[in-house]
């Protein structure tokens, strides 16, 4: 999840553009899809719902004092976890792009963690933008994570 707060009384956030950025362990970029036919991303990912904004490739807007709430649904591909029981830890952050007043922003959101214990399961994020990030005060850093074994079955065709 991630909440855009545009702080701004009389000017909307407009052409927003989120880029959800996963990583492995070593901080090398790992590919994500929200293609489910795409058999090499470890990770399929999607959006699931979207508050206070219509969309987040680039042609999004956020009104004047007015808070945007965006929900991804992360699904881990089979293997993400790796080969040990403990697993595969993954960071999950994003970039984020918009315009105010025509002058472009570019706002690099703070990672969260994922660990892909080798069990089947659908993750939940919370992104949190930094709090130096211009016209968006800070929110809080929150993770948790909800793991429901068999559940991914249901969101086949994503």
């Amino acid at each position: 999840m991630m909440k855009i707060t545009n702080g701004l009384d009389t000017t909307s956030l407009e052409n927003v553009d989120i880029s959800v950025n996963f990583k492995n362990e070593a901080g090398n970029a790992i590919r994500a899809t929200s293609d489910p036919n795409d058999t090499t991303a470890s990770f399929l990912i999607r959006v699931n719902t979207m508050d206070g904004i219509n969309d987040v490739s680039g042609n999004g807007s956020v009104a004047p004092a007015t808070i945007a709430e965006i929900h991804w649904l992360i699904i881990p591909a089979p293997g993400a976890g790796g080969t040990v029981p403990t697993g595969k830890l993954y960071y999950v952050g994003a970039t984020l792009n918009y315009s105010v007043g025509g002058k472009a922003e570019t706002v690099e959101v703070t990672p969260d963690f994922l660990f892909d214990a080798n069990s089947p399961g659908i993750y939940s994020l919370a992104l949190a933008t930094p709090p130096n990030a211009p016209h968006l005060p800070p929110i809080q850093f929150i993770s948790d994570r909800t793991v429901n074994e068999g559940e991914e079955e249901n969101f086949q065709g994503l």
